[in-house]
């Protein structure tokens, strides 16, 4: 469930088997999730943190809620770029 604040940041409440792709950090783990405002620029963040790098665990994919991609930081904490199906 993705509720969206009207202050501007998101927060997700998932199932565990319910997550895309499956968590690999145990208790204490975390994803931030950073909104772009159109689908295009999911793409194109994906492109600039991959030439830079970053390790990535999703590439872009759409999602029920929207177009997204994933990568960790060096601690396994997930980060999420994504667009909602509305910014399409």
């Amino acid at each position: 469930m993705l509720f969206l604040l009207p202050s501007g940041p998101a927060l997700s409440l998932w199932a565990r088997h319910e997550i895309v792709p499956a968590p690999a950090a145990a208790g204490g783990g975390c994803e931030i999730g950073f909104r772009v405002d159109r689908a295009a620029l999911v793409d194109a963040t994906h492109a600039d943190w991959a030439a830079k790098g970053a390790t990535i665990i999703l590439e872009p994919i759409d999602l029920d809620f929207g177009r997204s991609f994933m990568a960790v930081d060096p601690d396994g904490h997930r980060l999420r770029v994504y667009a909602t199906a509305d910014d399409r």
